[in-house]
């Protein structure tokens, strides 16, 4: 449950933000940001154990993982 509110409510706040939804060719900007809270949620795991965190960051990356698989596939099949 937590990483799925956590993905939605990801997509609603960062709506408007370029990398966050890989906007105007940000194709550096979306992975430098899933690669960062790749490394959050590693971090978390490994040295506090707080695991709604863990949830809460890991959902965020998903998100914008499946807005970068989405716009790849939709160009590549153009």
């Amino acid at each position: 449950k937590a990483i799925g509110a956590s993905n939605t409510k990801t997509d609603l706040k960062e709506m408007l933000k370029e990398k966050s939804h890989f906007d105007s060719e940000t194709f550096v900007g979306g992975p430098k940001l899933i690669l960062k809270r790749f490394q959050t949620t590693v971090d978390s795991i490994m040295k506090d154990d707080h695991y709604d965190q863990v949830r809460k960051t890991f959902g965020a990356m998903l998100r914008i993982l499946q807005v970068g698989l989405f716009l790849l596939l939709v160009n590549y099949f153009k």
